[in-house]
This record gives structure tokens, sequence and C-alpha cells, in this order.
């Protein structure tokens, strides 16, 4: 038995290995030749070996530490297979106790609602004679709304078409009855072209001029009376009537349709909606300049008659 293997079974033994010798066992000389077991020798003895128990210090368990793993494997495998077997049971089984409800659902943001504009629907309104529709949107809309070339001349088809109920709304909500279009046709002069009364005595109890004069033909509304037309004398009657109340009714009191702004001194600036006091019809018989006071009573000069108007404009109130 070599000299390491006797080593090896001492220290498996428990027995101390022996004192190592005072002197090296390797020749440094030139002759000498290299000692593999006394190295094997010295290399044991550096670094201490002891072979009483390696198996829990290289991770390899005893056959006890073997037995003890599979037990601990077999009692969770049971444990696992309980389980599972319980929970199917309480699956199949008919619960007894409620399941709690479900956590309330976000709340959700409140719809939003298409909303068409006023104008428009106003615009559509006249357009179809829905006068419901008009009502809805006629207080929505601005004063300056009323008075596009969409709005007036659908107003103008309504006065054609003798819309009394469309045309009281309009009136009464801004819409001005002394509105002009380029021709100088007032919505009185359409009423009066084709006879239409009823729309007349509207026209005027809403402040329109009586004495308004059409730009082409310089014609007012009682010459404009079509005679072919039904109701022709009752249209011009009443007119003539209106004219000649002007300046007479109400101890002369008339208001101005439209506003007039002057530089001579012996004419009157008026506003529109303004009350004067006719004075005197003219200087001369058919004269087209009254001579009319100031509400408050401290300016008098000339206006135009065709700028009275027997009630206020609703526009200008």
């Amino acid at each position: 038995m070599t000299p390491t293997l006797v080593k090896l079974q001492r220290a498996a033994k428990g027995v101390a290995p022996p004192p190592p010798p005072p002197k090296s066992v390797l020749k440094r000389g030139g002759n000498a030749r290299y000692d593999f077991h006394r190295a094997v020798e010295r290399l044991v003895e550096k670094l201490d070996l002891q072979l009483l128990d390696t198996s829990s210090e290289s991770g390899y368990g005893s056959e006890q530490d073997v037995d003890s793993l599979n037990s601990v494997s077999s009692n969770a495998t049971a444990a696992s297979a309980a389980t599972a077997a319980s929970s199917s049971e309480a699956s199949t089984a008919p619960s007894t106790e409620q399941s709690p409800p479900p956590p309330p659902l976000p709340r959700r943001r409140g719809r939003r609602r298409v909303q068409f504009d006023s104008y428009v629907l106003l615009l559509q309104g006249l357009k179809e004679r829905n006068l419901e529709l008009v009502q809805a949107n006629v207080r929505e809309v601005c004063r300056e709304a009323m008075s596009t070339d969409e709005v007036t001349l659908e107003v103008m088809r309504c006065v054609v078409d003798s819309e009394e109920a469309i045309l009281r709304e309009v009136l009464a909500h801004g819409f001005d009855a002394n509105f002009a279009d380029p021709a100088g046709l007032t919505p009185l002069h359409l009423a009066a072209a084709f006879n239409l009364l009823p729309v007349i005595k509207l026209l005027i109890a809403n402040g329109a001029a009586v004495f308004a004069r059409a730009h082409s033909s310089g014609q007012t509304p009682s010459a404009m009376c079509s005679p072919r037309v039904r109701n022709y004398e009752a249209c011009q009657a009443y007119l003539r009537c209106m004219e000649e109340c002007l300046g007479v009714a109400n101890g002369g009191a008339c208001h101005a349709a439209r506003p007039y702004r002057t530089c001579r001194s012996d004419e009157l600036c008026v506003a529109a909606g303004e009350r004067v006091v006719v004075r005197r019809k003219g200087d001369y018989e058919g004269s087209a300049w009254w001579w009319c006071e100031s509400g408050d009573g401290r300016q008098q000069g000339y206006v135009l008659k065709d700028l009275l108007a027997l009630n206020r404009p609703s526009s200008s109130q």
C-alpha cells in the first residue's frame, strides 16, 4: 500500500495523521527527481482534508434524508389532491351563501345632445311655414339676425302667402315692419299689391309707414292695390283712411318709422320709434314735408311724411 492510501485510510478512520517531516522530500538539486507521491501528501496536509462525513456538504443526502424527502413529497401530493377534491365538491354542490355583489360600474358621462343653431331652425320654420318651430326659436336669435337677407326674403314670402300667425311672431320679436328690399318695396307694399287686408292691418299696427314710397315707381301702398284682385275697394279705402288719420288722430302724435339725420336748421332729426307731434301738414296742399315738434316739445322742424307711422315700430321697442 502506498503512503498516500495509508494517509487516506487513517483520515477515514479518524486517526490523526503523523506530523509532517521537518524537511521537504523534494530535492531541488539538479540530479534529484520529482517525487509525485510526496507532493500529493503535502497537498493533503495543506488542505487538511477530513473525510469524516461528506454527504451533507456535497448536497447528496443519505438514505434517511431521501426517505424524509419522499415522505414530504407524498404528503404534499395528498394535500393537493384533497384540496382539489374539496374545491370540485364545492363547485358542484349548490351554494347556500350568496356571493358578494360585483363592484359598481364606473359612472358614465352624460350623453351629448346635438343642438342646432336657433337661426338655422328659425329659417327652416319660415321656409316650411311651421309656426311651432318659429315660436320655439324666434326668441333665441338676436335682432340683427332678423334683418338678414335670408330671413327678410322668407318673411316677404310669408306676407304674400298671408301667414298672419308667423308674421305676428316675427314682428313681435324684432322684425322691422318697414324693411325695404333693393327696389324699395316694404311688406306693406306687397300686402297692398295682393289686397291682403288682414296683413295690412297687422303691419300698420306694428308701425308700418303708410306713406312709404317704392324706389322704382315712387308709389305708396294705397296706390299699389290691385283692381283685378278681390278686396280691392276694402284695402284701398282702409289705406286711404290711415293716410288721413296720420297727423290728426291722437292729437297729431305719431312715431318715426326710420331714423333721420339732417344738417339743415329747419329740419328735425329723429330716431327710429321717436314720438313726434304734427303741427302742420306742410305749407301747401300735398306737401311731403310736415312741420312737427319733438316729443319733449323743445325742438320743431320739418319731417318727411314718408318716415311717419301711426304706431310705434315693434323693432324699436
